[in-house]
């Protein structure tokens, strides 16, 4: 019970941004139905819908409007979209709690890039969970009483990712570990006035809205860090970052889309991330019956 008023108090926290109508209906639902809801999904013409363990479930209610969209965008920041130029060109808004406000439409560009978003079609609440001993039996086969094995943890999206790598730095930074956090989309800490929102634990270094990659650099050359974490490698730099870590005796923790090892193989940039063999374990999440595991496999050879 405990358990889901806290759940319940972060999806809370994650729709502050609604627009009263908004709000009223998704604060209809079920505490239990809140307190698992994984996202909120708002679509321009359609009713909201909440994400629940990988399901889209519709709520009764009248259809969002254009105007709704512009008024949650602005609401989410401050009535200063202005100042969050740069997180917007990348298709979101970080939220307090670590919470984080996806961005889909018709895209503005100034000089070949993308810079916004001149007409928004909908939006994404991501919910943001903190769950301590989500790590339990995942941290013991990586920390092996000296030092933490490097692993890529594999897993399609919505399936925990983060929610996994945020406790094994805990686990990691209270035994005692220097931990380095390239944290580019503001999700792993989720800093506020220079303090993560999350529970991390006292021994680690955050670099934050900076790309992976150079954050990733920046840690190694400036906090020695002994474990390095990067959410999410998605480009060659990302793997080049992560080899130079490994190369400089660092322990690295990373995440990436996929199925399984397999999956991953069949894909140019994860077969010569294997064959630079900077992971020496996988770690992959499924979903079975509603319940999540959490299994080692071997890396493709």
């Amino acid at each position: 019970m405990e358990e889901n008023s806290r759940d319940m108090q972060r999806y809370l926290q994650a729709i502050a941004c609604l627009t009263p109508r908004l709000m009223h209906e998704a604060m209809r639902v079920p505490e239990e139905m809140g307190a698992r809801a994984e996202e909120v999904r708002l679509r321009c013409g359609w009713p909201l819908s909440l994400v629940c363990e990988g399901r889209e479930l519709a709520l009764d209610g009248e259809a969002v409007a254009a105007s709704e969209l512009r008024e949650i965008l602005s609401r989410a920041a401050r009535y200063s979209v202005h100042s969050y130029q740069e997180d917007l060109s990348r298709g979101f808004l970080p939220l307090e709690g670590g919470h984080r406000l996806g961005l889909c439409g018709t895209v503005a560009r100034s000089g070949g890039e993308i810079v916004g978003y001149r007409v928004l079609s909908s939006l994404c609440i991501r919910v943001a969970r903190e769950i301590p001993g989500a790590a339990d039996g995942v941290f013991e086969k990586i920390f092996t009483g000296e030092r933490c094995k490097s692993a890529l943890i594999v897993a399609p999206p919505g399936l925990g990712k983060t929610t996994l790598l945020r406790d094994l730095i805990r686990r990691m930074s209270g035994m005692g570990l220097r931990v380095g956090v390239a944290d580019e989309r503001s999700e792993l800490a989720a800093l506020h006035g220079g303090q993560p929102q999350f529970d991390l634990g006292g021994c680690v270094d955050v670099i934050e809205g900076a790309d992976k990659s150079e954050a990733a650099l920046r840690l190694i050359r400036t906090m020695s860090p002994q474990v390095l974490v990067m959410d999410e490698i998605t480009e060659e730099r990302d793997i080049r970052a992560a080899q130079m870590a490994s190369h400089c005796g660092v322990s690295v923790l990373a995440t990436a889309h996929g199925v399984d090892g397999a999956d991953l193989s069949r894909k140019p940039l994860f077969r010569e991330l294997f064959d630079r063999k900077v992971f020496e374990m996988l770690l992959i999440i499924r979903r079975e019956g509603g319940v999540r595991t959490v299994t080692e496999e071997d890396l493709p050879c």
